[in-house]
């Protein structure tokens, strides 16, 4: 079974009266993990779904 998509999880967050955050990779320099339109959700208490490729830039997120 897929797991649910990053706006279904978030969906699901704020119905529950969780603020949510979404990142979207919109350009990226030389190599990079993530593709052009990655994205990523994350709930106030930290909890996330998705990725925008990781690491420091999960960080900042």
């Amino acid at each position: 079974m897929a797991r649910p998509d990053v706006f279904t999880q978030a969906r699901t967050a704020l119905d529950g009266g969780r603020g949510v955050a979404i990142a979207c990779v919109i350009g990226a320099h030389g190599s990079t993990p993530r593709h052009l339109g990655a994205r990523m959700a994350v709930a106030e208490d930290g909890e996330q779904w998705g990725t925008v490729g990781g690491g420091r830039i999960e960080q900042l997120v």
